[in-house]
Parts: structure tokens; C-alpha cells; sequence
């Protein structure tokens, strides 16, 4: 009697190690497969999400720009313009360019 006790109580704790190991094993495929996924649609979430950003800054834009006046937009060509003095100066071909220009505007 006591031997059958004995192997039953070994059935048990070796059924108990290997619903464990069994269960270790599962979450462990588990989560290789959602670290897999994770990876696999990384890019399609990252485009979604930028494409969504990019379409609101450019609406956001898009609204300012046409709030502005004429006016608004000298201001800017003419600061643009001296910015451009300071960083690039005129060089002789480009003073002969805008001299050219100019003659041309003039007739």
C-alpha cells in the first residue's frame, strides 16, 4: 500500500513540473510572438502616426497663410532678401545679373 502511495505522489509532483514547465514554455512563446509583431508593424504604426502629424502642422499652416495679408508677405520677402545680402554678398557676376535684370525692367 504504501508503494502505490508513494508513485501517486510522485505522479503528481512530476505532473505538477511539467504543467509548469509546459506553462513557462507558452508564456514564453507568447511573448516572442508579440515581440515579433511589435516589430513587424512598427513601421505601418510609426507612417500612420507621422502621416497624421504631418497633416495637422500642415493645415495648421495652410490656415495661418491665409490669414495673412499682402502686406505681411513684403515684410517677410524684404527681410528674407537682406538676410540673404548679410550671408551670400553680391559677387561681380551676380551684380552684372541684377544690373541686367533691372536694364531689362526698365524697357
Amino acid at each position: 500500500m504504501k508503494s502505490g502511495k508513494k508513485s501517486e505522489k510522485k505522479s503528481k509532483k512530476t505532473s505538477k513540473k511539467k504543467k509548469l514547465s509546459s506553462n513557462i514554455t507558452t508564456i514564453i512563446l507568447i511573448l516572442i510572438f508579440l515581440v515579433g509583431l511589435s516589430v513587424m508593424l512598427y513601421p505601418t504604426v510609426s507612417n500612420y502616426i507621422n502621416q497624421r502629424h504631418q497633416s495637422k502642422a500642415i493645415a495648421a499652416y495652410d490656415e495661418k497663410v491665409s490669414e495673412m495679408k499682402p502686406e505681411d508677405y513684403t515684410k517677410y520677402f524684404e527681410a528674407a532678401e537682406r538676410v540673404r545680402t548679410v550671408l551670400f554678398p553680391p559677387t561681380v557676376a551676380c551684380r552684372a545679373q541684377s544690373f541686367l535684370q533691372t536694364s531689362i525692367k526698365w524697357k
